[in-house]
């Protein structure tokens, strides 16, 4: 986008350019002396017209130095301001650029994460009015210290309670332990699962939440910066619009010279 900007601008001052030598050239033409017809007599001496021919290619050039000298200002003062920021012509809109490529990048990790998030609430809903838990609340009973302990002196009576079935000892002391470890388990492991799933919900509608905000902020600051680099780039072209610019109106000054220089040559000397 960038390089097809910069070339668009520097055709139009290549095709100001050729206007302006063909406005010379015209210029030339139309002043030169009239051809001799038979029988008639000339309106003007060749002199007369060669130093009009003069002046008017001396008005020319003041004209042509007047833009150089105007387009050679607008030049230094877009210098200035880049070297306040010290910064060169192309540093501000590559260092936009990267900057953009980064805030996509960002953009695109809020996004994951507020889908992620969004996706994970989505599967508690469904797991609950399935009466099912989802993996994190799964996670979160298998993980409790309570439910933990109470799975292992649970385990220990079913093994004693297996070896007192091949001793033939009495096992009913055992069996209300084991009831009464179950009973305890499955209280223990409901009020754990109804707690992570109010946590997991609430962590998750932040975390969605976050998400969310910092998607809208970075969106924001990408637009920002893309609106920098647009108008960076207007800079961009219209600096190196002044510098053919410059270059053109330095070319016509030479080339008026010339044609200075040659019709001085066929001037009448002056008288004292």
């Amino acid at each position: 986008m960038l390089n097809n900007r910069i070339l668009q601008g520097r055709f139009f001052v290549i095709l100001m350019f050729l206007g302006a030598i063909a406005f010379v050239a015209g210029n030339l033409q139309a002043e030169q002396p009239p051809a001799k017809i038979s029988g008639t007599r000339p309106t003007a001496s060749p002199d007369i017209n060669i130093e009009q021919q003069f002046q008017q290619l001396l008005a020319l050039r003041e004209k042509y130095q007047a833009q150089y000298q105007k387009t050679a200002a607008n030049l230094d003062h877009m210098r200035v301001q880049m070297q306040s920021t010290g910064s060169g012509v192309f540093s501000p809109v590559t260092a936009l650029e990267r900057q953009i490529a980064d805030d996509d990048h960002a953009l695109q990790l809020a996004q994951d994460e507020r889908r992620l998030a969004q996706h994970s609430l989505e599967d508690m809903h469904q797991a609950a009015a399935e009466k099912k838990e989802s993996p994190g609340v799964r996670d979160a009973v298998r993980a409790d210290p309570i439910v933990l302990e109470l799975r292992r002196r649970l385990n220990e009576t079913e093994i004693q309670l297996a070896i007192a079935a091949k001793s033939g000892a009495k096992k009913v002391d055992l069996e209300i332990e084991r009831t009464v470890l179950v009973e305890r388990l499955v209280a223990v492991r409901n009020q754990v699962s109804d707690e992570a799933r109010i946590n997991l919900t609430d962590d998750l509608t932040r975390q969605a939440s976050r998400a969310s905000v910092e998607q809208k902020r970075l969106e924001i600051v990408r637009d920002d910066n893309r609106r920098s680099l647009g108008e960076a780039t207007n800079r961009l072209v219209t600096y190196f619009s002044l510098e053919s610019e410059q270059k053109q109106n330095s070319e016509l000054m030479k080339a008026v010279d010339a044609q200075l220089t040659a019709l001085d040559a066929t001037r009448p000397p002056t008288r004292q």
